[in-house]
């Protein structure tokens, strides 16, 4: 419920900053994703290999940043290496959005 909130706080005041200068803040993942959206869609209708490529390169980089975390090595590095999965984690929502509204038949 608290995360609820945080996320409802952060859409009112992207809204509150668009309405006053008619730009957004890009906090909310919602609004920092939506130009990646948007080139990631172009690319997918454009050259589907090179789309592909980039999906499998954002998954391969999900499973390393997970293992280095793991890594009692890199424990020096944690907090970097977790900002880095959140990252790209976001990244492949993305993709999955995408993939997930071409295989959509709900319709």
């Amino acid at each position: 419920m608290a995360e609820a909130r945080i996320r409802q706080n952060i859409v009112f005041e992207e809204l509150k900053s668009y309405n006053l200068t008619g730009k957004f803040l890009c906090k909310h993942p919602l609004v920092v994703h939506r130009a990646e959206h948007r080139d990631l869609q172009l690319l997918r209708e454009s050259n589907p290999a090179a789309f592909l490529r980039e999906y499998a390169n954002c998954h391969k980089n999900v499973q390393r940043y997970m293992g280095y975390i793991k890594d009692p090595r890199r424990a020096s590095d944690k907090e970097k290496n977790e900002k880095l999965l959140e990252k790209h984690r976001g990244r492949m929502d993305v993709f999955k959005k995408i993939l997930g509204d071409e295989t959509d038949t709900s319709i």
